[in-house]
């Protein structure tokens, strides 16, 4: 995920099924921490906030593909992915999902702020 592509950066703008389309297409190979996208939002992004929350990640997984995961830090987190045990897609839809979450109450904020929109955003009328 890079700033310089549009179609890859996440802005507070973005509607929620625009923030889980960028994440469902980042770089996110199987088993690998190296330049993952998805496991840097985790790491600097989305764990952070849920510490402060004192919240757990979820990843929520039918019964016959073991059925849920929950990590309350990043390092557990990291630990499954590279020992395959959360699968990559697993992964995503729950990076996708608890990121709009937590996008929600800024980009629902900024709604009504036209103006200060354009300015922070200026290409993206």
């Amino acid at each position: 995920m890079s700033a310089s592509d549009a179609n890859s950066k996440i802005g507070i703008h973005d509607s929620e099924e625009e923030v889980r389309e960028k994440i469902n297409e980042a770089f996110c190979p199987q088993g690998e921490t190296e330049e993952n996208g998805v496991l840097e939002y985790m790491e600097y992004l989305i764990f952070p906030i849920l510490e402060q929350k004192d919240e757990e990640f979820v990843v929520e997984r039918p019964e016959k593909y073991g059925g849920d995961l929950k990590y309350s830090n990043y390092n557990d987190l990291e630990a499954d992915f590279v020992e395959e045990e959360l699968h990559p897609q697993d992964l995503k839809n729950a990076a996708g999902k608890t990121l709009a979450e937590i996008l929600r109450p800024i980009r629902e904020r900024f709604e009504d702020e036209e103006e200060l929109m354009n300015r922070a955003y200026p290409d993206s009328e």
